[in-house]
């Protein structure tokens, strides 16, 4: 199998809580692996149960021989602690739900013991976080009761539940996470938000989740199958995660997925499936998905006009000093990362051509505003090729296939940096509210790759444009309030200019600074619940020099 050293194939192997028989390549495995780089892939990948399973059925074979005593009383011992933790969120969920539940709020449970009915036994299916999904009119209500039984916000921070619901209008899906520490063990709940402006279609869920025989709410089979979908494709292992570290899928996610796809089939389900993807038009997710499942997996899909299992995104990045690939990153992001960061150490490197975009000095003695015509007019400006769609910043390094273009001009003062940008041939989506709305197309400054601060700019219908800067899991947004925009939309043209307070960034400003930067223009494609970007990321052209004034026309 391509890229996969011994100890994921065996890993891949054996994660399938229905395995019956012993397979002639797991027998030839079992003697060339490194049996404590197994337990632990095996824990972090969450499969650590069905991995003891399907090692019992090993041992009854008689080739428990090969591994050795050491390895299997560790399983073991994990194991147990393992469903000691489980049978903790169980009755911490029989609980709360009920609770809950009691005021007329409903609550759905999704994944966790929800997915118990596609393992031999509920038992196999771990969890260390509970998931529920909740209305928008009831997140003060369960924010409150939860802090009523011990739970604190988001690590102990401690907010009114009004702030809560604001919050929960910037974030994609997640409302936010509830911790409770006791002597024992420590309980996560994230809370998912349902409503209409969300990127997976969580209302949707939402309204179509039923108790049935159980005392919860929770999604069926179908639903369960594409969230789980959504939820892999959300931490897939893109370069740009990886480097920044942030929480990447597991094989879990892959098994849950080809298992939940077989449970379907053998149902009966299948048109059912195609009918609901269609509704919910997420064609391009499901298959990304199951293509990747079946490169682990090998094909168990039937292919018709709704699944192909053809990937519609790049999986493996190739350039010069890098060659970047899906196994890699979902079983060693470690090592990946590391690779990563060595490779943009070296694109960093400021190149001897000393390609600069000069930065003109805004002289406000003879320009009184940032749109002033006649200083744009004199100012260098950079132009864009005519294809510049990337997937994502640090991405696949091919160019989308779309027509569009932008330029742009930077100016600066001893307070702002000014940049007009430029866009053509491109739809926009630019929103309503005046706040920041994650689901609304905008642009993105990064200085010096610092991903720790992001600056977003986003357009508004009403005219009242916001810029707001972007930190890791830190909600509200910071508003901007000395941003000045202005916005013009000519044909196919969209015209930008803005400002960012040297302030607000670590640059100081002087004639002679170099630095670099690069922005991205986020556009949503609904479909794939993700982001596309237009970025400027050419590393022979992207630094910048400020610049005395420029001579004007009279």
């Amino acid at each position: 199998m391509k890229y996969l050293t011994n100890e994921m194939q065996l890993l891949i192997e054996l994660a399938r809580p229905n395995y019956s028989e012993v397979s002639p390549q797991a027998k030839s495995l079992l003697g060339k692996i490194n049996w404590d780089e197994f337990v632990s892939m095996a824990m972090r990948h969450k499969v650590l149960l069905v991995i003891e399973r399907n090692l019992e059925l090993i041992a009854k074979n008689n080739l428990s021989v090969q591994i050795p005593y050491t390895s299997i009383a560790r399983i073991r011992m994990l194991a147990k602690m393992s469903l000691n933790r489980i049978e903790a969120l169980n009755n911490t969920i029989s609980y709360l739900l009920q609770n809950i539940l009691s005021y007329n709020i409903k609550v759905v449970l999704i994944k966790g013991p929800s997915l118990n009915y596609i393992y031999p036994h509920k038992n196999l299916r771990s969890y260390g976080d509970i998931d529920l999904l909740i209305g928008m009119e009831d997140i003060e209500k369960v924010h409150n009761l939860l802090l009523k039984n011990g739970y604190a916000y988001e690590g102990g921070i401690s907010i009114k539940s009004n702030l809560v619901k604001k919050i929960s209008m910037q974030t994609i899906n997640c409302i936010g996470n509830y911790i409770k520490q006791n002597d024992i063990n420590r309980i996560n709940i994230d809370l998912h938000k349902a409503d209409e402006h969300n990127a997976w279609n969580l209302m949707d869920f939402y309204n179509n989740a039923r108790k049935d025989n159980a005392e919860y709410f929770s999604l069926d089979s179908i639903d369960s199958f594409i969230f789980v979908c959504f939820h892999a494709w959300h931490h897939y292992p893109r370069v740009v995660s990886v480097r920044l570290e942030a929480v990447q899928a597991t094989l879990r996610d892959y098994m849950e997925i080809r298992e939940l796809y077989l449970y379907i089939q053998r149902k009966g389900w299948l048109n059912v499936l195609y009918d609901r993807i269609i509704y919910i038009n997420c064609g391009a997710i499901v298959n990304n998905m199951l293509y990747l499942t079946e490169r682990l997996y090998n094909a168990f899909c039937e292919r018709n006009e709704v699944i192909t299992c053809l990937p519609t995104v790049e999986n493996d990045y190739e350039a010069s000093a890098l060659t970047s690939y899906f196994e890699r990153r979902l079983f060693y992001p470690n090592i990946e990362k590391e690779l990563l960061d060595k490779y943009m150490a070296l694109r960093l490197i400021p190149h001897s051509s000393k390609s600069f975009i000069e930065a003109a000095l805004f002289d406000f003695t003879k320009n009184h505003y940032y749109n002033d015509n006649v200083f744009w007019d004199a100012v260098p400006i950079y132009h864009s090729e005519k294809e510049i769609f990337y997937d994502e910043p640090y991405g696949t390094s091919i160019i989308k296939n779309i027509d569009c273009k932008f330029c742009f001009s930077i100016g600066w003062n001893e307070k702002d940096l000014i940049l007009k940008i430029e866009i053509y041939s491109m739809d926009l989506n630019w929103g309503k509210e005046n706040d920041y709305n994650p689901m609304q197309d905008c642009v993105k400054f990064i200085f010096d790759d610092d991903w720790s601060k992001v600056f977003i700019l986003q357009i508004k219908e009403t005219g009242s444009h916001e810029m707001f800067i972007a930190r890791e899991n830190i909600y509200p947004l910071e508003k901007i309030e000395s941003n000045k925009t202005f916005y013009n939309k000519q044909n196919e043209c969209h015209s930008i200019i803005t400002n960012i307070p040297w302030k607000y960034t670590h640059l100081k400003p002087e004639i002679g600074k170099e630095f670099f930067f690069y922005f991205n223009i986020i556009c949503w494609n609904r479909e794939m619940r993700y982001s596309d970007t237009i970025i400027f990321n050419d590393h022979e052209n992207r630094l910048v020099k400020l610049c005395a004034c420029p001579d004007l026309p009279l």
